[in-house]
């Protein structure tokens, strides 16, 4: 891994300058002084003519079932060691992110089972039977998961990387804490805004997205905010699931309850049960959103008598 072949391919790539292709095999760069050609680990030296390290793993005494010369466990597909020392997996393999844990409590807080894995790892987006894009991304110290070109996912998604999950923390508010009242916002470590609506946190579109659609011809469309917008589309899909849901029902009550020709199973019932879902599901979302918000003054004034 990581040897360059020289010799009867020496054509300079197109796809950057020799500056930037000194980074190569897990991202480090490949030291040419002196004609060694290793590449730096940073805790360790690796030479890629023999696929050999000249240094041992300084945490080798962790992993007695391992050679002290191996690399992350011998699975240089699956994982990337971003400084030569650490690489851990739980017992599902799934990476999770915990803002108060650190090596020197970890034994404290992880459970039987778990690992700890380090401040920051890197893994590749892929399927099991190795499919997938192959996209590389890192785990960053505060709990987001990036690609190569800094962009995070959505704070609390995941990515899947070989059969396991790369879950990236979820730093916005919690919903049960009842510090948030519907309609206010969040940035999130991310990169996105986020407005609570409906007591859950819905993603507002991007401000590249809102300028884009300041320049549709339509000036209803132009004149809607980025959170109204939000609402608005997150509202839409909730009044059609519930349309759907209460239109369904009703059709389904008519075939078992009552005869074929019933009201309830005709193509009317079925229209007129999905309005009904749609009414019903706006009077129980603002209801919802009525007593949270109710909750959430409650506890703040509690907070301000202290």
């Amino acid at each position: 891994f990581g040897l360059k072949h020289k010799g009867y391919n020496n054509v300079t790539s197109s796809i950057g300058n020799a500056t930037a292709q000194k980074f190569g095999f897990g991202g480090k760069e490949s030291q040419e002084e002196l004609g060694l050609d290793w590449i730096d680990i940073e805790a360790r030296n690796y030479d890629p003519s023999t696929g050999r390290w000249f240094n041992i793993d300084v945490l080798s005494q962790k992993y007695e079932s391992h050679s002290p010369y191996a690399y992350v466990g011998n699975s240089p597909l699956m994982r990337v060691d971003l400084d030569g020392m650490d690489w851990y997996t739980d017992k599902r393999g799934n990476y999770r992110y915990n803002k108060d844990l650190n090596e020197k409590n970890s034994k404290d807080i992880l459970k039987k089972g778990e690992n700890y894995i380090g401040s920051t790892a890197t893994r590749y987006e892929g399927n099991n039977n190795g499919t997938g894009s192959g996209k590389y991304y890192k785990l960053e110290a505060n709990g987001t998961v990036v690609d190569m070109k800094g962009k995070a996912i959505d704070s609390g998604s995941s990515i899947n990387s070989f059969g396991v999950k790369v879950y990236a923390h979820d730093d916005k508010p919690k919903i049960l804490d009842y510090d948030t009242k519907n309609g206010e916002t969040f940035t999130s470590e991310d990169g996105n805004d986020y407005v609570l609506h409906d007591n859950q946190w819905v993603k507002l579109e991007s401000q590249e997205k809102f300028n884009q659609r300041q320049k549709s011809k339509n000036p209803k469309l132009r004149g809607i905010g980025r959170i109204e917008f939000a609402k608005m589309t997150y509202e839409g899909r909730m009044a059609n699931l519930e349309g759907i849901k209460t239109g369904g029902g009703v059709s389904a009550g008519g075939l078992v309850g009552k005869a074929i020709s019933s009201f309830e199973y005709t193509p009317i019932g079925i229209v007129a049960g999905y309005f009904t879902g749609i009414i019903n599901g706006y009077s129980s979302m603002r209801k919802r959103m009525k007593e949270h918000d109710k909750t959430v003054d409650h506890h703040r004034s509690k907070k301000n008598k202290k």
